[in-house]
């Protein structure tokens, strides 16, 4: 299991992302996630932040639980859920709508 000793990193990303990015602790998006701001879903230090806000909220997840994350943020989330709330009230809510063996095909 991952802990915060061991946090979701981004060489464990499993999609491709830009590398244009520029990374900021001082933006508001990054400031006590999950909050009201819009999730860039193509910025990787986003995803990976975001992932570990979860993490952090939800108690331990394992890598696979974190890699289930990605793609269901990354290949199933509508386009119309964009803030980070948003994305993990709808999270929460389709978890267990996806299994392991449908991801693990997708990565």
């Amino acid at each position: 299991m991952l802990t915060q000793a061991t946090p979701f990193q981004l060489r464990d990303l499993k999609f491709d992302y830009s590398s244009s990015y520029n990374f900021s602790f001082r933006e508001p998006v990054f400031k006590s996630m999950p909050n009201n701001e819009k999730l860039d879903r193509s910025n990787r230090y986003e995803m990976v932040l975001f992932i570990n806000s979860l993490q952090m909220l939800w108690c331990d997840f394992t890598v696979e639980d974190c890699w289930k994350i990605e793609y269901l943020i990354k290949q199933k989330l509508p386009k119309t859920v964009e803030k980070q709330l948003e994305i993990a009230d709808w999270l929460v809510l389709n978890w267990n709508e996806f299994n392991v063996t449908e991801i693990a095909k997708a990565v």
